[in-house]
């Protein structure tokens, strides 16, 4: 089982089904994902080492993967530190830590334009959102710091979006050829990370 962690409140089941469709994208060799989990802190030390000993009791623990936001701070400047510190609790299963900079929502910026006149429906109450026919983004993506901001704009009236309504959803409908095309950066960390936990099962190893 790989385990999976993230910090938002609407990321815990888009990420599960984001990580479960594009393990089975790369053709990877069949691991159940476990349903995603919030966990707080995953920026600090004292978070991430709650996760790792969490799934330490786990007997059927082939893997973790954490992934957070970071707005602000590239992941580039601040990974390292936090790798290095999970190698240091000596993990007896494969772990891949992951930023998205700057958010999950960044990932639907790219192919913004083929949510044009859906009709988004939530599981949780009654009834959807329909997005606008004009629906569109041009420019890099990690440029912005509000992708739920630039969604929002696409709303009818005064509707906006809401993580843990319209997080799934949209999760459900990325194109991962056109992500991939786009080459947006935290989306083909999350492919590596996919693959370090596949290729080094039975090993403590740690992305990246």
């Amino acid at each position: 089982m790989i385990f999976l962690f993230v910090e938002g409140y609407g990321d815990a089941r888009a990420a599960s089904n984001l990580v479960t469709r594009l393990w089975a994208d790369l053709a990877l060799p069949f691991i159940p994902i476990d349903t995603g989990k919030r966990l707080p802190n995953l920026n600090v030390n004292k978070g991430i080492q709650r996760a790792v000993d969490l799934i330490r009791t786990k007997s059927n623990a082939d893997g973790l993967l954490i992934i957070r936001d970071d707005e602000d701070h590239c992941p580039a400047e601040i990974v390292k530190e936090r790798t290095d510190f999970i190698r240091s609790l000596a993990p007896p299963f494969p772990v891949a830590y992951l930023i998205m900079y700057r958010e999950f929502e960044t990932l639907f910026l790219p192919g913004l334009h083929l949510f044009a006149g859906m009709t988004i429906m939530h599981e949780q109450g009654a009834g959807g959102v329909r997005i606008s026919d004009d629906v569109n983004f041009e420019g890099n993506p990690e440029e912005f710091r509000d992708a739920k901001g630039i969604i929002s704009r696409f709303y009818p009236g005064n509707k906006r979006y809401k993580p843990t309504l319209d997080q799934l959803p949209l999760t459900r409908l990325l194109d991962f050829n056109l992500l991939r095309a786009s080459g947006l950066p935290c989306f083909g960390t999350l492919e590596r990370c996919l693959h370090h936990l596949s290729a080094n099962q039975n090993t403590g190893k740690v992305y990246p």
